[in-house]
């Protein structure tokens, strides 16, 4: 059966350049024992031979040197695909070869191509008076036969080589088992083990090298030449013959147990630290945490509150202070070594601080060390320590430090909203009455029914504050008109007027209010509050000498009187001045 293909020039190309040389000469000294036995049988049978060798024209010779014909190159196709070697595939004659010169010329009849599978190679064949019969084929397909075998023998001679070359290069011990038994045994195991390759073929691995499995991972050897040894154990197996390499862990083993001990270090440095503690890396994420922080939180508000390893810690932030996770992401950026700050929040209707720390951790894989330190009992006691400063203990009330620090304050914000401020000095009648007939116990149950009374009858945003014994000054922002604060002093006098229920009996008390109103002041300081405290109580002066019971506005020749009581603001200069 014969194959045909058109255009011819797709399969041979020619070269009418070159002369007719030796078919010897022109193979290499790799292929000429091949050539030798390969090349006189094809020239017996045809007039043109080509043979091609890993994809190269190795041979290409033209028995009529009239011609002067050198082919040059065969068909890629003829080269790739596997073509039967009982058939001639190809047949040049008649029209097929009109127009292309040289088949014009010399019209070949018939061309054989026979593939040597074991080299990718191929031997083209062709004829120009006769076409090739049975017994030229078969010639020819024993002698591509011949050269195949021998090809193939070389191959597997190399291939051996190149395994042997490759397992010795390879730095690591191997060995290859038949039946279970060494075969093969590489220079690094000659090196490692110290054992020739003749001493160990044929003895069992088992008896040369001894392993106790330790993991899936890692076993432990040891050999007449080698002490225990941490090593990793690959293999491969293919029906009898089995392929296992030795390669040392020891480095790995070693640098395993320096990192546990490092980690456990980490963990017991992380679990030393005071508070709630957890470590972020670059992108803000939750890379370790302490028990504390597990059990209680960042907020400290229990388990379910808690981030877990690989939660972003940056999101929950922003949630909870923005400006505090900006300033957290320059610490991780490496713009701020450290930020501390307060976080204030209410958990179980109880109010809680946190103290939350960042300290730049400069570690690829640890940004910042974040600790959070639970600061409610020390900000419980520093609240507890001001409101002491600044209230009445009996009463509760603001005390004379607190008043002139909100008086001054609603002066100024006067000021910027052009509005005034009204202040009441409240005196109470027949106080010292009510300390003779039931001692200083009743005398401070009726301050504190007083100080209840006062703040009943003022607004919620006006300040009442105990300023001494029997003396109450009642501060109103944002007052418009006179008659806003004479309707605060006659809520108080109609307050203070019902009798008083005392553990001993019933106190009958009353209170003279002195009243000023006065706009704002924009740069108000002592000297501002001390005037104003100055006219209100000489105008509760004024209301106590017109009868008790009533109030008085101030007016400046009320200053012209003389007064032989301590002076409040006197005594309330001193104490400010010694804080």
């Amino acid at each position: 059966m014969r194959r045909s293909f058109a255009p011819v020039d797709t399969l041979i190309d020619l070269q009418d350049h070159r002369a007719p040389i030796d078919l010897l000469a022109v193979s290499g000294d790799r292929d000429a024992e091949l050539t030798a036995d390969l090349l006189p049988v094809a020239l017996d049978q045809a007039e043109s031979v080509i043979l091609v060798l890993d994809g190269r024209v190795r041979v290409a010779f033209d028995r009529r040197p009239v011609r002067g014909n050198v082919l040059a190159t065969s068909a890629p196709r003829h080269v790739r695909e596997t073509i039967p070697v009982d058939e001639p595939i190809l047949d040049l004659s008649g029209p097929v070869a009109a127009g292309i010169g040289w088949l014009a010329r010399w019209s070949p009849v018939s061309l054989v191509s026979l593939p040597l599978e074991a080299r990718r190679g191929v031997l083209l064949a062709m004829n120009y008076r006769r076409a090739f019969d049975t017994e030229a084929v078969a010639a020819l397909r024993a002698a591509t036969q011949r050269v195949s075998l021998r090809l193939a023998l070389r191959e597997a001679q190399d291939q051996v080589r190149l395994t042997r070359l490759a397992l010795d290069a390879n730095p690591v011990p191997t060995a290859g088992l038949q039946d279970g038994r060494i075969a093969v045994w590489n220079a690094a195991a000659e090196r490692t083990y110290g054992l020739p390759r003749d001493e160990v073929q044929g003895q069992r691995l088992s008896d040369v090298v001894r392993t106790e499995p330790d993991s899936e991972d890692l076993a432990w050897q040891e050999s007449a030449h080698l002490p225990i040894t941490p090593v990793r154990i690959d293999s491969c197996r293919d029906g009898e013959l089995t392929g296992v390499a030795f390669t040392d862990r020891s480095d790995q083993v070693a640098a395993d147990e320096a990192l546990a001990l490092q980690q456990s270090l980490s963990v017991m440095l992380l679990e030393s630290v005071p508070g709630r503690a957890c470590v972020l890396d670059t992108d803000g994420i939750v890379v370790a945490t302490n028990a504390a922080f597990d059990a209680q939180g960042p907020l400290g508000r229990g388990r379910r509150s808690t981030l877990a390893p690989g939660s972003d810690y940056l999101s929950w932030l922003a949630g909870i202070d923005e400006e505090l996770q900006r300033r957290l992401q320059d610490v991780l950026d490496g713009d701020l070594r450290s930020v501390t700050r307060e976080i204030e929040s209410t958990y179980r209707r109880r109010q809680t601080w946190t103290e939350i720390h960042a300290t730049s951790a400069r570690h690829p894989n640890a940004a910042a060390l974040i600790l959070h330190l639970d600061i409610t009992e020390r900000k419980e006691t520093e609240l507890d320590l001001h409101h002491k400063a600044t209230h009445d203990a009996l009463t509760g009330l603001p005390n004379r430090v607190l008043l002139v620090d909100r008086l001054t304050h609603a002066l100024t914000r006067a000021a910027r909203s052009h509005a005034n401020v009204g202040v009441v000095y409240c005196d109470l009648d027949r106080f010292k009455e009510v300390n003779t007939a039931y001692g200083h116990s009743g005398g401070d149950q009726l301050l504190v029914q007083v100080g209840r009374r006062l703040r009943a009858a003022c607004r919620t945003s006006d300040t009442v504050a105990r300023v001494s014994g029997d003396e109450f000054v009642v501060l109103l922002e944002d007052v418009t008109a006179r008659e806003e604060v004479e309707e605060v002093a006659r809520r108080i006098l109609t307050s203070l007027a019902v009798p008083v229920q005392l553990d001993d009996g019933v106190a009958h008390t009353g209170a003279s209010l002195g009243l000023a109103l006065t706009p704002g002041i924009a740069r108000a300081g002592m000297g501002s509050v001390q005037k104003l405290v100055r006219q209100v109580d000489a105008a509760m002066y004024a209301a106590k000498g017109a009868g008790r019971n009533q109030y008085a506005w101030f007016s400046p020749e009320m200053l012209e009187q003389p007064q032989t009581r301590p002076n409040f603001l006197e005594v309330m200069a001193r104490r400010l001045l010694n804080r």
